[in-house]
């Protein structure tokens, strides 16, 4: 549980400078670590809360397209946090 003191500290700290309204980008573009799973139920568990909100941009799992991170740019236009 130490290792989430860090970046949560980090992101209480953002969130006391932009406020409520701040959006964050979550790009998922691993498949050993099952992070699509883990990291929106840790968005909904910790940060949604507190009033962040979340964009995500989630590689596809296999094939041709896989290094393809279709609405990244947008994504990221509108995010405040990567």
């Amino acid at each position: 549980m130490t290792f989430f003191r860090l970046p949560l500290f980090l992101l209480f700290s953002f969130y006391c400078s932009f406020g409520e309204d701040a959006t964050i980008a979550f790009v998922l573009a691993e498949r050993e670590y099952d992070t699509v799973k883990t990291v929106p139920s840790f968005y909904e568990s910790e940060l949604k809360p507190l009033g962040f909100s979340a964009t995500y941009i989630i590689a596809p799992a296999d094939g041709d397209g896989r290094n393809d991170l279709k609405g990244m740019e947008q994504a990221l236009d509108a995010a405040d946090l990567l």
